[in-house]
């Protein structure tokens, strides 16, 4: 799995390296790590998780109870826990699987800890011998696209594949957005057209991320000509489609005439 660079030991993520925190430091035998398991328990009741060593034991009987939290921390805009939640659940004996991770992945996220989130896919997860998922991988993408990382965010797309997982729809409209943030629009539209290679149908949402990407770089025929191109799978324009196609063009005419 490609991994985040960490600076001991030095690890490369996609072309370029990439310094990421580490999570504390765990105890098996129940002693303080880092941190104080009460101490940050408190901090993670304050953020909204409530009494989480209560409920410990109602996550060991159900397991997807536990999601509930990263939702808690990310409304909180305390996503830089969601790590040490993981932690908390796999020492508590807390069956721990992919979908608590790309929850996890979710919250950093929307948190932009996207270095964090790196780390959880490339180093925690294996570490816990949880193996990821499409959803994990777009959730790792969906953070690199908020801290405006390109790169990384298509090196997550290229080793999905590597890794036996195959990218849905929102995975890539997910690396699209990304594209889109690095002023990439040639990239984008090069994500859109390989989605039939990969036997995906693209959708309103995928031709909009393509369309937004051309559109904030001002290259309004070529987000005028996916307005068309989507007829060609059966789709129609939306909304947001006219509005982001046809706004640059606006603003363009007007530059031009302003200019006179």
């Amino acid at each position: 799995m490609l991994a985040c660079g960490q600076v001991a030991p030095s690890r490369r993520f996609g072309t370029r390296a990439v310094a990421c925190p580490a999570w504390p430091s765990r105890s098996t035998s129940g002693g303080a790590g880092v941190r104080a398991a009460s101490e940050v328990l408190e901090e993670l009741a304050r953020a909204g998780g409530g009494d989480l060593g209560a409920e410990l034991d109602r996550w060991r009987q159900s397991p997807k109870l536990a999601t509930r939290v990263f939702s808690a921390l990310t409304k909180q805009r305390r996503t830089e826990l969601a790590g040490e939640v993981l932690s908390f659940m796999w020492e508590g004996r807390v069956q721990v699987d992919a979908f608590h991770c790309s929850a996890a992945i979710s919250a950093c996220a929307k948190g932009s800890q996207w270095q964090l989130a790196l780390d959880l896919l490339a180093s925690r997860m294996p570490e816990m011998s949880v193996a990821p998922v499409a959803v994990s991988y777009t959730a790792a993408i969906a953070a690199c696209s908020n801290g405006r990382q390109w790169q990384l965010a298509l090196g997550l797309m290229s080793s999905m594949p590597q890794e036996s997982i195959a990218p849905d729809g929102v995975s890539f409209t997910a690396a699209m957005s990304a594209c889109e943030k690095g002023g990439q629009w040639q990239l984008a539209l090069g994500l859109l057209g390989q989605m039939p290679a990969v036997r995906l149908r693209p959708t309103e949402t995928n031709f909009n991320a393509a369309i937004d990407a051309c559109s904030k770089a001002g290259e309004w025929q070529q987000a005028l000509g996916l307005l068309g191109k989507m007829s060609e799978f059966n789709l129609l324009p939306n909304d947001i489609s006219y509005f982001d196609a046809v706004s640059v063009n606006s603003y363009l005419c007007v530059a031009c005439f302003v200019g006179r």
